[in-house]
């Protein structure tokens, strides 16, 4: 005679199997969203870095566009004489007010840098910002025994990013070579 006991033949799975399967459902998904964190955070810090390269490069063709004569007096003179820039200071999410926005040499001109506009509604306007310094320096090249008039200008830029906020600053510089060459 058979034993047709109905509980060994049943298929299904048992608590201790379930919550098994469970637990490594569960270290794949902290894996998948830990992944997804550290995927946005290397996006936002890639928009600041472009945001602050723009920046910085916005100021420099600044500086290009300035006559020969004006860069060189702001570097015989860095402390009294700033190089005249300007920046848009936004006062509604489709217009900008221009401001000028003057840059002292050898020293660090610490700027809040417009990352994003925002409509917050009923004329409200929210903007977000990133902290920068910008460090303008003029090299006279117009040195040695067939001396060129140009000045080498160079930017160096620090911002800080919402993952490094409160810690590292992250840095760099762009830079270009003035000559003097009549501008019509």
């Amino acid at each position: 005679m058979k034993n047709t006991d109905s509980s060994k033949n049943k298929k299904g799975y048992s608590l201790i199997e379930t919550i098994v399967g469970l637990a490594i459902l569960g270290i794949f998904m902290s894996g998948v969203l830990a992944s997804v964190g550290l995927s946005r955070r290397v996006s936002e810090t890639t928009i600041y870095e472009a945001a602050a390269m723009t920046a910085a490069q916005g100021y420099l063709e600044q500086i290009k566009s300035m006559e020969y004569n004006e860069v060189l007096l702001a570097h015989d003179d860095p402390s009294g004489t700033p190089l005249k820039t300007i920046k848009p200071d936004y006062v509604a999410s489709d217009s900008a007010v221009i401001m000028t926005d003057d840059l002292y040499l050898n020293i660090a001109n610490s700027r809040n840098i417009v990352i994003d506009v925002m409509d917050a509604g009923e004329g409200t306007v929210t903007k977000l910002t990133m902290p920068m310094t910008f460090t303008p320096t003029v090299n006279d090249l117009n040195t040695g025994s067939n001396p060129t008039e140009a000045l080498e200008v160079k930017i160096a830029y620090s911002y800080e990013t919402p993952s490094t906020a409160g810690g590292t600053w992250l840095n760099d510089q762009v830079q270009i070579i003035k000559a003097r060459v009549p501008t019509f």
